[in-house]
């Protein structure tokens, strides 16, 4: 099954809002805020809101096509041009052999291995991306990493420019990496092993992402009000009350325009009822329980304004108050202090000061409203007049005016201005709490005094204390000390709320001791025609209100939009899709391959909102991590890799960082093995310090036939990243013999221009010439039999292993005259001995050669017919570049 079709499958039929977003999932690692952002305006547009929203959706099928099918055959050619990665040195290339083939890039570490992998795990696909691409850590300068990597799509030669912290290029997206972290994520915070393949993450991100969209949409949601601003108004009788108890996105707005016309008759009638219904009320008991409820209303006055005395003179209000002197008070000293500096020299005292300012800004009013209207003041052009004793200013009187403006807009002065304004504000504030009130209205208090004594005195004791407390708070404005204000006492509000209830009660109960029919029928048609008249006066906010609750509608269709289910039921099924028996298979057969034993691999299906995963356990149900080694969870995570890989049905690139770096010999061996297979069908590229695992590699290659490019990734005398080709303990005798000659050739005019690193040279070379020595007799005297580097010995090559007794002579002769030279110039010059010219060097290499030509030749004709077994083939390299080039972002 392709997971990409399936899922082009379900953004066909999904809203075009969300086929976007699949669009975006599949071809960026994150969404970004500005993603999250256009597909909630997306979302709001689809279901009839944001109708000024200028964005179109693109759906997923823009960038898959109609078909449904993935993308064009990619293929790694190159990277280059890379900078601001790690320590990396710029102008280096690291190409890759085309098609199918294995191409292995060798670094010990240190060299820059890690900067260029990091580079390829944040450009292409893998399933761990937490280690963030790092600039030179000793150089000061922040620079945005860059790379080109260049591919080879659909026989057409493509860049793309790579910049980090953008989203993946659909075309990188193409090619897979594996690494030791990436197998980590087969792993849970339990450390069990799960298994979620490719593609499957979309069901997960769209969920996350409805969910984050669907909290936006509740939140506009209740920002909407259920209930109209004045329903409470409105009997719910009469018709204009069932109509505005009844608004809905539905309400016939009609019924409105013709409820709330009144015509004069209509007006008259209201007029005739009101003064009907008044005259019906005077007598008792109406009378009384109208007046027991001007009362309450009496009372509700005088607990209202304890209300607002308490609210005034609370302990945040004071501590608030505290502050803003604390802030007036810093101001007022900045201001101080940038005013001595500003009027030092000024021949009249208190220049600056407030009463200064006060002149200034009136001199301003009236310099900008009648003498220089239309002009900026100060001014003080030629001919120009004081606007306060009316005389032409001199340049000096200029140069004043100027710096008293520069002061005034000064950002000490404008701070200082900004915090008098905000204390003085809160100070009016204060002042305004009218505490002497109820002395201007006695009968309040008075009538209290004649219902309950004991609330009346203690309505003025809390009043007296009140008036103490916001005396002590002015005067501690004035004289700044805070630690003589009184405290408030307990209110009385409680028991003046029991009061008017029970006042309530008695008027209810006179209410109930008279009804005639008659003046309710009256009282009903009043109501009837107030409400009418009401609603004229409420009808443009009904029409806002109704236009709201339209919009709310609408958010709930967009709540509704954001469900996670179907996502979920989706993902769900993608997953038993997916996860296959032949997926299971698979998957147990490359853990066969490898020769891991345990029981076989079994899948646990565990589901979360909008994700399903499969966990893996071994048989009887256990845990892979409480059963396996280190090594062997490697094992299991690559089999995944692989086999997701194969029931893909695509041959991706893929890249491996160090795939064994944990294994012991016997795993090492296998994936080795594995790795080479697989490059038979598809492009492999292994990134490795470790140079057994190169070998193996590249020994497999030989033997199966698969075409093998080899590079080198080592630190320089420039710095860590330079490209080079073979390793030196990876190269052959016949390599080793060329870059001695290399190096040879320039100790000529080394010798003419630094004699003591003409000596480290040599002594370097004769090293290096010794080693080679070593490495003629495993490769050449012995035929490969015997490898330093491989675990076996292979018998079979020795019937190709024709020894002379003139071959002991040359390699005793050879390895003898190493030794004696690799020690360098110190130990040379306390035994006599000289240092070797150009020429002696170039003598010691020839010699190796010829010993090598010599043993080659004896057995020509067998190592014909054995190269046709174990060269492997000659890999393709890429050796154009391409001329249009791609940005990271698709968008």
């Amino acid at each position: 099954m392709n997971v990409i079709q399936e899922v082009a499958k379900w953004a066909k039929s999904a809203p075009k809002w969300q086929s976007d977003a699949i669009r975006r999932i599949f071809t960026q690692e994150q969404l970004t805020a500005k993603d999250e952002e256009e597909l909630f305006e997306l979302l709001l547009h689809e279901n009839g809101l944001n109708e000024s929203c200028e964005l179109s959706p693109r759906p997923f099928s823009e960038t898959f096509g109609e078909s449904n099918e993935p993308g064009k055959d990619v293929a790694l050619k190159e990277i280059h041009s890379v900078s601001g990665v790690n320590a990396l040195i710029p102008e280096q290339s690291i190409q890759v052999a085309l098609h199918t083939g294995l191409t292995l890039i060798y670094g010990e570490n240190g060299a820059g291995k890690s900067g260029y992998t990091r580079i390829f795990k944040h450009a292409c696909h893998a399933r761990e991306k937490s280690q963030p691409i790092l600039n030179d850590v000793r150089s000061s300068e922040s620079k945005i990493a860059k790379a080109t990597i260049e591919l080879l799509v659909a026989d057409e030669d493509v860049a793309i420019q790579w910049t980090a912290d953008t989203p993946t290029h659909q075309l990188l997206s193409e090619i897979a990496v594996f690494d030791s972290l990436c197998a980590r994520v087969y792993l849970d915070e339990a450390n069990e092993v799960h298994y979620v393949p490719y593609g499957m993450d979309v069901a997960k991100r769209l969920s996350d992402l409805c969910t984050s969209l669907k909290k936006r949409v509740k939140a506009k949601i209740e920002d909407i009000p259920d209930k109209f601003m004045a329903i409470e108004d409105f009997d719910k009788d009469s018709a204009a009350g069932r109509f505005v108890w009844s608004l809905s996105n539905e309400s016939d707005l009609q019924q409105l325009e013709i409820l709330v016309l009144l015509d004069e008759s209509d007006k008259q009638r209201l007029e005739d009822l009101e003064a009907i219904v008044t005259t019906a009320t005077a007598n008792p008991p109406k009378k009384q329980a109208a007046e027991l409820r001007r009362k309450i209303a009496r009372l509700t006055q005088i607990k209202t304004k304890l209300t607002e005395i308490s609210n005034g003179l609370s302990a945040e209000k004071l501590k608030n108050l505290q502050e803003l002197a604390s802030n007036k008070a810093a101001a007022d000293e900045a201001a101080r202090i940038a005013s001595s500096a500003a009027f030092a020299g000024e021949p009249l005292r208190e220049t600056g000061k407030d009463a200064w300012r006060s002149l200034f800004e009136s001199a301003r009013a009236f310099s900008e409203v009648g003498a220089y209207p239309n002009q900026t003041f100060p001014v003080v052009g030629e001919e120009s007049r004081c606007v306060l004793c009316q005389q032409i200013l001199s340049e000096s009187a200029s140069d004043r005016m100027k710096r008293f403006q520069a002061f005034v807009v000064d950002d000490s002065a404008v701070k200082r201005s900004e915090a008098e304004a905000a204390f003085s504000s809160v100070v009016k504030e204060l002042e305004k709490i009218n505490i002497t009130q109820f002395s201007d209205n006695s009968a309040l208090l008075e009538e209290l005094h004649e219902y309950d004594e004991a609330l009346a005195t203690a309505v003025e004791n809390h009043l007296l204390s009140a008036k103490r407390r916001k005396s002590g708070i002015i005067q501690a404005t004035e004289d700044n000390n805070w630690n003589s204000i009184v405290e408030l006492s307990d209110s009385p509000n409680k028991n003046l709320s029991l009061a008017i209830d029970a006042i309530e009660t008695k008027a209810d109960q006179l209410d109930d001791a008279d009804d005639p029919k008659e003046l309710a029928n009256l009282k009903r048609e009043l109501q009837e025609l107030q409400d009418r008249q009401s609603l004229a006066k409420w009808k443009e906010k009904i029409l806002e209100f109704v236009e709201q609750i339209k919009q709310k509608a609408l958010l709930v269709k967009c709540d509704k939009a954001c469900d996670t289910t179907p996502i979920t039921r989706f993902g769900s099924g993608l997953m038993e899709k997916a996860v296959t028996t032949r997926l299971m298979k698979t998957l147990n057969k490359e853990i066969d391959f490898f020769g891991l034993q345990c029981a076989p691999i079994q899948f646990q299906k565990k589901g979360a909102k909008g994700k399903t995963s499969h966990q893996l356990k071994l048989g009887g149900n256990a845990v892979p991590s409480n059963v396996l080694s280190e090594g062997e969870q490697r094992v299991v995570s690559i089999s995944a890799f692989l086999a997701e890989l194969t029931t893909a049905g695509r041959n991706i690139p893929i890249i491996f960082d160090d795939p064994v770096s944990s294994l012991d010999h016997n795993f090492r061996e296998r994936v080795a093995k594995r790795l080479v297979q697989e490059a038979k069908i598809r492009q492999v590229v292994v990134f490795t310090h470790d140079i057994v695992m190169l070998l193996a590699l590249e020994r497999e290659c030989g033997e199966q036939r698969v075409p093998s490019l080899v590079q080198t990734i080592r630190r320089s005398a420039k710095g860590p990243g330079e490209c080079t080709s073979r390793p030196w303990h990876a190269c052959s005798t016949k390599a080793r013999i060329g870059i001695l000659k290399t190096d040879a050739a320039g100790l000529r005019k080394l010798k003419e221009s630094a004699s003591d690193k003409y000596r480290d040279k040599v002594a370097e070379i004769y090293g290096k010439l010794r080693e080679t020595w070593e490495r003629a007799v495993e490769e050449i005297l012995f035929n490969d039999s015997i490898q330093r580097f491989r675990a076996s010995i292979e018998t079979h090559r020795l019937k190709r292993v024709i020894i002379e007794s003139s071959d002991y002579a040359a390699i005793d002769k050879g390895m003898s005259m190493c030794s004696a030279k690799l020690t360098g110039h110190d130990s040379a010059a306390a035994i006599g001995s000289t240092i070797p010219t150009p020429e002696d060097v170039e003598a010691a290499i020839t010699e190796l050669e010829s010993f090598k030509r010599s043993i080659e030749k004896r057995r020509q004709s067998i190592e014909k017919e054995a190269d046709k077994l174990t060269k492997p083939p000659e890999a393709i390299v890429g050796k154009s570049r391409a001329t249009r080039i791609l940005p990271t972002t698709i968008h």
